[in-house]
C-alpha cells in the first residue's frame, strides 16, 4: 500500500519542471573547484614546505646546442635505389631491340604478314616463325629475355610515373 507521503511526493515531482543549467555551469564548476584546491594546498603546510625546498635543475648554457647536434638529420623524402642498374637496363633493352630486328629480318612470310587481319595475329606469326629459327633451348632464352625486357620497360614506366 502507498502512504499518504508517497503520494504526495508523486505529486510534487510532477509538479516540479527540470532544472537547465546555466550556459557557463561548466566553467564556474572548475573555477570553483580549482579555488577549493588551491585554498587546501595553502593550508597543507607540508606540501608548501616540500614545494619551497625543492631545487629545480637548471641545464647547462649548451644544453639544446648539445641535443640538438647529436640528433641525425633524415632527409624527409626516402630515395629508393633501383635493384636493376641503368647499364643492365640498358643492356636488356639493346637485346631485346636486337631480337625485334632480327624478327623481322629473318621472317620469310612478309607478304603475309599484311594481309592479317590484326596486328595481334601479325605479332604472333612474326614471333612465331623468329622463334622457329631456333632451337628449343634458345627458344626459352629468348622468351626469358624478352620477358625481362618487358619487366624493364613496366619498372621504368613505374619509376617515371610514381617516384
Amino acid at each position: 500500500m502507498r502512504t499518504t507521503k508517497d503520494d504526495i511526493l508523486d505529486i510534487m515531482l510532477k509538479n516540479v519542471s527540470p532544472v537547465t543549467p546555466n550556459h557557463d555551469f561548466t566553467n564556474t564548476l572548475m573555477e570553483q573547484l580549482q579555488i577549493s584546491v588551491e585554498e587546501d594546498l595553502i593550508a597543507d603546510t607540508t606540501f608548501s614546505d616540500l614545494v619551497n625546498q625543492a631545487e629545480t635543475d637548471n641545464p647547462s648554457a649548451n644544453f639544446t646546442d648539445g641535443v640538438i647536434s647529436k640528433l641525425k638529420r633524415q632527409s624527409s623524402l626516402n630515395h629508393y635505389q633501383p635493384l636493376i642498374s641503368k647499364r643492365t637496363s640498358l643492356l636488356f633493352a639493346t637485346i631485346f631491340l636486337v631480337l625485334i630486328v632480327l624478327s623481322f629480318i629473318t621472317n620469310n612470310n612478309s607478304d603475309a604478314l599484311i594481309t592479317q587481319s590484326s596486328s595481334f595475329e601479325a605479332a604472333n606469326n612474326t614471333i612465331s616463325t623468329f622463334l622457329q629459327s631456333f632451337t628449343q633451348e634458345s627458344t626459352l632464352i629468348i622468351l626469358c629475355i624478352i620477358s625481362i625486357s618487358a619487366l624493364l620497360c613496366i619498372d621504368f614506366i613505374y619509376k617515371k610515373r610514381y617516384l
